[in-house]
């Protein structure tokens, strides 16, 4: 018998980890990985059921090397991405908040030997394989006496794996994906994936897809709780948000996604921002992964100027989600509400690299340039903004007229005419407008386009006491008693 060197892997699903060749495969397909990630898989595949903490990862994957917190996250993310894990039902990688993460799919380790394999043990993590048979020296009759009743036991047990097996795997799918309907669980990825776009044409797909994936399996609460976000983000439909949201905690009651839903509908559309720290609250306890809770209750915290724990929350949900352009705008427009404008600026630029034609990164940095008084940036960061925009296209002519009058008249000028821009029928734009008044210093105008804008429940009229853009205007008292009124409505 030909001897050579056990070769040890770890299974886990439809992968296999080979420790000798440095190779990850799914099924008989091998899956690129850089050095680094795939150690780190290995590292927490080895740990698996544990927490490992983040320095001890640290120290494992990179050494002696000094590496910050952010490398870690993204080459996490990336080893997210290769798995195929869903960021907002982790099946394999748990964050573990404020500590570090644990691997949480089965794993068998396999040891092979020589020509012959066989199982030694099986534990809840482990399936060890290996057994040196030429250890005994029983005679031939004896042997094959052995050989025969091995098989039949082997086989016994091995029929018994497979149907426990299955059995379990069908659990796991359920767990980790919410349902076993394959096509039903395509349709909710592919919705999700689309969600996270933002834009119009991705919201109305994402929702489609959506409701077909609920039509295939009535019963799949993830897919109830990602078409409750499409709603959520849609003018016409947002008032059905809720009723999705409660479907999918009726079906899964320990899901922390529809409560952060609640908590956004509460927040922007039912104007009850107390009462929607509540619903984040529970979203954050039930999905601590789950970044877009951090993300919204992170805006919320904002809206009622609690900075420090919105620059928190909003940080966090970087840290889950290091490649969300979503994410990462939002924090950079947090970043401007705090009046840390260089900060927010190369957080934009940092959303932009992943997307650079994510469009509310230039919006913010629209806003942010304009804070600054780098007024030639923040012109050609609202014409690209506009560019991008599909909701409000603006007239090619009416940009040639906006570039002139801002190379003739200056900053003002421009102002003057997005104003003038602005003064259209049916358009609900009564916080830009009184944005545009404050900077000009024309106080009673900016007050009494902050009051339609809340008089018609305007998306972003909730965001006036936290915009620095009506700094200059903050000592008067007519605004001062439009904020005292959003206090005395419970807004703050």
């Amino acid at each position: 018998m030909l001897n050579r060197p056990s070769k040890r892997f770890y299974e886990f699903d439809s992968f296999r980890i080979d420790l000798d060749e440095r190779r990850l495969m799914r099924g008989s397909e091998p899956i690129p990985l850089t050095p680094k990630v795939f150690d780190m898989l290995v590292a927490l595949v080895e740990n698996n059921g544990h927490t490992l903490k983040k320095d001890e990862l640290i120290d494992r994957v990179w050494a002696e090397s000094f590496v910050e917190d952010g490398n870690l996250n993204r080459n996490i993310s990336m080893l997210r991405k290769v798995l195929g894990e869903d960021s907002h039902a982790p099946r394999y990688i748990r964050t573990v908040p404020k500590l570090g993460y644990r691997f949480e799919a089965d794993v068998r380790e396999v040891v092979e030997q020589a020509e012959e394999i066989s199982v030694e043990k099986v534990t809840k993590f482990h399936l060890a394989i290996g057994e040196d048979t030429q250890k005994q020296g029983w005679t031939k009759r004896m042997w094959a006496w052995t050989i025969t009743v091995a098989a039949g036991v082997l086989i016994l047990g091995l029929s018994s794996a497979w149907v426990l097996n299955r059995k379990s795997a069908h659990a796991a799918v359920v767990e980790s994906r919410g349902t076993v309907n394959d096509e039903a669980y395509e349709l909710y990825r592919r919705g999700r994936a689309l969600w996270q776009d933002r834009s119009v044409g991705g919201l109305h797909n994402a929702t489609l897809l959506l409701e077909q994936a609920i039509a295939r399996e009535p019963n799949f609460a993830l897919a109830h709780a990602a078409l409750a976000d499409a709603y959520a983000f849609d003018g016409s439909n947002w008032k059905k948000a809720e009723s999705a949201a409660n479907e999918a905690i009726r079906l899964d009651p320990n899901l922390g996604q529809p409560h952060a839903t609640i908590g956004f509908i509460r927040t922007f559309w039912n104007w009850q921002p107390q009462e929607a720290e509540i619903h984040f609250k529970k979203a954050v306890a039930l999905s601590p992964d789950y970044a877009t809770a951090h993300q919204w209750y992170g805006i919320n915290l904002a809206i009622r100027t609690l900075m420090g724990a919105a620059l928190a929350e909003m940080q966090r949900a970087v840290e889950l989600e290091p490649n969300s352009p979503a994410i990462s705008a939002d924090l950079c427009q947090m970043l401007y509400f705090a009046r840390k404008y260089e900060a927010a600026t190369e957080q934009c630029n940092n959303a932009l690299e992943m997307d650079q034609n994510f469009f509310s990164a230039h919006e913010h940095l629209y806003n942010i340039y304009t804070a600054r008084k780098m007024y030639n940036e923040a012109v050609d960061a609202y014409f690209r903004s506009s560019e991008l925009n599909t909701t409000t296209p603006v007239d090619p002519t009416l940009h040639s007229n906006l570039r002139r009058d801002y190379e003739i008249g200056g900053i003002e000028a421009f102002w003057r005419t997005r104003i003038e821009m602005h003064k259209k029928p049916n358009q609900n734009l009564g916080f830009s407008l009184a944005k545009y008044h404050a900077r000009l210093g024309e106080t009673e105008e900016a007050i009494r386009w902050l009051m339609k804008a809340r008089d018609g429940r305007d998306f972003e009229y909730i965001f006036f006491v936290a915009d620095p853009a009506f700094e200059n205007i903050g000592a008067d008292p007519k605004y001062r008693e439009l904020r005292q009124q959003f206090i005395d409505d419970r807004l703050l």
